[in-house]
């Protein structure tokens, strides 16, 4: 029955199922609205923990977790009374009984009268993602609970200033926030000359604006202790005693906030940049399907799954790596992983041990790729007694500055000609490395074999090679 209903599927519909089997984490969808008919990639019945996908639009209702069904409904109803793309997220429990949280967006087809005729879209897991953020609120809680704990034994720095003699008491915590011997004389004056000089002059003014308006002061800014060591610091205080109209007393305390701060500003860049490399995924998947089918129509699932599959090894890599990057010479063989019975014989790879980071990767990863595919269809790899060299290294150019170079050399393959025509394959080999690596790419349709080299700064590698 669900095979009936496949083959009734728009083709384009079928073939982006089709290339998107394997990619780990996503699944495609269609909902034909008028029939009521659904079909999942079996890919999306994996995310849902089911082995066959609803027959009707109320079974994937019925999987929604219950405390989100009813915003769901209401979303997808409002997607469906107008626009053209739909977003959102919501989560799911599997039969099992296992909660995941998915990202759902897609594309509406209409009629010409504006009725919705299909729904055509992808959810991607993103269960350990939000794992991530509920991780690091936790550590945003248990680094406030820690504050909570200095102010409760009075780990904190108190002060009392006399505004009229201009002399402080200070308690043994804000010597030791600003790591000062207890015998040094308190004063106003000497804390302003533990301030960051950057924060000095704005912090005086506020402190200043504070006494003359009887306002409270709540102002954080840095400090530098006398070893020399930048600290993040709360600061807060109000006058507490006037004689004839005249503030002449204020009290306040310090507490140093480093690790709170440090840790949401962690926070923030890491929410950042999952999201980043979530679009970005999602819009490298998008431009391999256009420019594969605008380049070779012909044959477009084997040579799009092919790409796919090479993205997938690189993006698997980086997950295991924890997106810290990827040894080149891992990378490369990933990349000819197919090829690997040739490696030796007539694929040599040389070169020191590096990494490389993670936007870089992936677009090295498809070049040597597309560079692979080429060699065994036209290439050196595609007669008996051919070759592939592939090296890589470190340069000093002209000024000084250290280059990455990494080549392609092939020899006593076919003849070379240079195409006629610039398809998907020379774009990713010169256009999309030059961009995700800043870098200069050189190409030579030698008759006696094809040289691709790449040459960038080596601001693209993580570690360098030891000497």
């Amino acid at each position: 029955m669900s095979e009936d209903r496949d083959t009734r599927l728009d083709p384009r519909t079928i073939a982006f199922c089709q290339t998107l089997s394997g990619f780990k984490g996503i699944g495609t969808y269609e909902w034909v609205v008028a029939e009521d008919r659904v079909v999942w990639s079996p890919e999306l019945m994996a995310i849902y923990g089911v082995d066959q996908a609803p027959i009707a639009e109320q079974g994937f209702t019925e999987m929604v977790h219950p405390e989100d069904r009813m915003r769901v409904e209401a979303e997808t109803s409002a997607f469906m009374a107008e626009g053209e793309t739909y977003e959102h997220e919501f989560r799911i429990v599997r039969p099992n009984g296992e909660v995941r949280t998915v990202h759902d967006r897609g594309l509406i087809e209409r009629s010409n009268d504006g009725s919705v005729r299909r729904m055509r879209g992808l959810n991607v897991d993103i269960t350990d993602l939000r794992q991530k953020e509920l991780e690091t609120k936790a550590k945003l809680r248990q680094s406030e609970a820690r504050l909570q704990l200095a102010y409760e034994v009075a780990d904190i720095g108190a002060w009392d200033l006399d505004l009229r003699k201009r002399r402080s008491v200070w308690s043994a915590g804000l010597y030791n926030l600003l790591g000062l011997e207890q015998a040094q004389p308190a004063s106003d004056q000497l804390f302003f000359e533990h301030v960051h000089p950057d924060d000095a002059d704005w912090l005086r003014e506020r402190f200043a604006e504070s006494i003359a308006a009887r306002t409270n002061f709540d102002e954080v800014f840095r400090v530098l202790r006398s070893d020399g060591e930048a600290r993040i610091v709360a600061g807060k205080g109000r006058v507490v005693e006037e004689i004839d109209g005249e503030p002449t007393r204020m009290i306040g305390v310090n507490y140093d906030i480093t690790e709170r701060m440090e840790a949401q500003e962690h926070g923030n860049l890491l929410m950042q940049e999952v999201n980043h490399r979530f679009k970005n995924m999602l819009s490298l998947v998008q431009a391999v399907a256009r420019q594969t089918m605008q380049s070779q129509s012909e044959g477009f699932l084997e040579r799009f799954n092919a790409r796919i599959h090479a993205l997938s090894a690189a993006q698997d890599m980086l997950v295991h790596n924890k997106w810290t990057g990827v040894d080149v010479e891992a990378l490369v063989r990933s990349q000819l992983a197919h090829l690997k019975d040739a490696i030796g014989r007539r694929i040599w790879i040389a070169g020191p041990q590096v990494r490389i980071k993670a936007d870089a990767a992936q677009a090295l990863g498809m070049a040597i790729h597309e560079l692979s595919t080429n060699a065994g269809k036209y290439g050196s790899l595609s007669n008996e007694k051919g070759d592939v060299s592939i090296d890589w290294r470190l340069e000093t150019d002209l000024l000084g500055q250290q280059e990455f170079v990494i080549s392609w050399i092939e020899k006593d393959g076919p003849p070379v000609k240079e195409p006629a025509h610039t398809g998907f394959g020379s774009i990713v080999i010169e256009k999309m490395t030059k961009h995700a690596l800043d870098a200069s790419v050189d190409v030579k349709y030698a008759p006696e074999g094809l040289v691709w080299r790449l040459r960038c700064s080596d601001g693209c590698l993580l570690r360098r090679p030891s000497r």
